[in-house]
C-alpha cells in the first residue's frame, strides 16, 4: 500500500461514483479540493450552480463560505462531510475540526449533513476494503480515537484493535 486512505480520498471517490462531474463547493482545505478535482468533480462558488457542499476541516472557514453553503442549500445542494471529528489534535492543544463547520452549516440550513463519509462511517470502511481488495475478516483496524477509529472497527467484528497513541497516549 503506497497511499493513505483518508476522508478526502473517500469523499472524492464517493461523489465520483454517485454524482460524477458534480459541481462542488468545498468548505475545505486544498488537499480536499485537489482530491475532488482529481476525481473529475468541478468546483463552484455560485450557489445556484452548486450540486454538493463538501464540508471538511477548514482553517479558512469564514462567513463568506458559510453564506455560500447556506445559499447553495437553499437551491437544493446536497450537504456531505468528510469526518465528524470535533477537534484535530496538535502538540499542546487541539484545533476545531470538521464537526464545527458541520454544526454551523446545519444551524443555518436547518438540514442534517449526511452522509459523513469518514471514520466511523461504513462508507469509509467499504472504500478502504475496495481499495486494498480485501475482505473485512482479512484486516485489522487500528486506531487511537475510540469515538471514530474504534467505533469503525465495530462495524466489522472480525477486525478490531486499539493502539493507545497520539491523542490518547500518556507521555
Amino acid at each position: 500500500m503506497e497511499e493513505v486512505i483518508n476522508s478526502a480520498l473517500v469523499v472524492a471517490r464517493y461523489l465520483q461514483k454517485r454524482r460524477p462531474g458534480a459541481r462542488c463547493f468545498p468548505v475545505a482545505e486544498p488537499r480536499v479540493i485537489k482530491e475532488l478535482l482529481d476525481h473529475g468533480l468541478r468546483i463552484s462558488e455560485e450557489p445556484e450552480e452548486i450540486d454538493v457542499v463538501v464540508i471538511a476541516f477548514d482553517r479558512t472557514f469564514d462567513y463568506r463560505k458559510l453564506n455560500i453553503a447556506y445559499r447553495a442549500s437553499l437551491h437544493g445542494a446536497d450537504l456531505i462531510a468528510t469526518n465528524p471529528d470535533r477537534t484535530c489534535p496538535m502538540p499542546g492543544y487541539d484545533l476545531p475540526d470538521a464537526a464545527c463547520m458541520i454544526a454551523a452549516i446545519e444551524a443555518c440550513t436547518l438540514r442534517k449533513v449526511e452522509p459523513i463519509v469518514g471514520k466511523p462511517s461504513k462508507i469509509m470502511l467499504q472504500e478502504a476494503l475496495d481499495l486494498i481488495d480485501l475482505e473485512a475478516g482479512e484486516c485489522a483496524m487500528l486506531g487511537d480515537r475510540p469515538e471514530t477509529d474504534i467505533q469503525m472497527a465495530h462495524c466489522t467484528p472480525e477486525a478490531m484493535g486499539w493502539r493507545a497513541s497520539g491523542r490518547h497516549c500518556r507521555a
